[in-house]
């Protein structure tokens, strides 16, 4: 289905909003993830891979393997034979390994079972939930910073888009 004019703007108004935040913060996981569904739907197939692969890392950095593992299985499937994708998914593989033989020789060892425990629920802090990075959701929500009042000023306060575009892409 083609994309409208408006939502043509829309999209690349939201890359350009998106570009600077994950300038500032590399490993905002949330960000990457918006920045990659609007270049996938601007058919820019190949800033949307280089994005899934920072998505990736920054998963990767915060133990959340099995959904580093997910980005990767994503870009092998868009780009089969990508070696740094290849590469880094065995990577994955060969520490969850790890994880399995410590647990099969130490089975009472509480601390390793918890590793595992965090690994299969996506780590310790929920990134994906609308907190500032490193911040749990509830915590970002009950101090209310999701980022939308500093991007306000970033983007509307210096003039560079409407305050109604800006509602179109950062809703409440």
């Amino acid at each position: 289905m083609a994309l409208t004019e408006s939502e043509i703007s829309q999209y690349t108004d939201t890359i350009q909003m998106f570009e600077v935040i994950t300038q500032g913060e590399a490993s905002d996981i949330q960000a990457l993830d918006i920045l990659k569904e609007a270049y996938s739907k601007l058919d820019r197939h190949k800033d949307a891979l280089a994005t899934s692969k920072k998505i990736a890392k920054a998963y990767a950095e915060v133990g959340q393997y099995s959904n580093a593992m997910f980005e990767y299985e994503w870009i092998l499937d868009q780009n089969p034979g990508d070696e740094e994708a290849e590469a880094a998914l065995a990577a994955i593989n060969n520490q969850a390994e790890g994880f399995s033989s410590a647990l099969d020789d130490d089975d009472d060892d509480d601390d390793v079972q918890a590793s595992m425990d965090m690994v299969s629920v996506g780590g310790p802090l929920d990134v994906g939930g609308g907190g500032a990075p490193g911040i749990p959701s509830a915590m970002a929500k009950a101090v209310g910073d999701d980022g939308k009042n500093n991007m306000r000023k970033l983007f509307v306060d210096s003039g560079k888009i409407a305050s109604q575009e800006f509602e179109a892409c950062w809703p409440d």
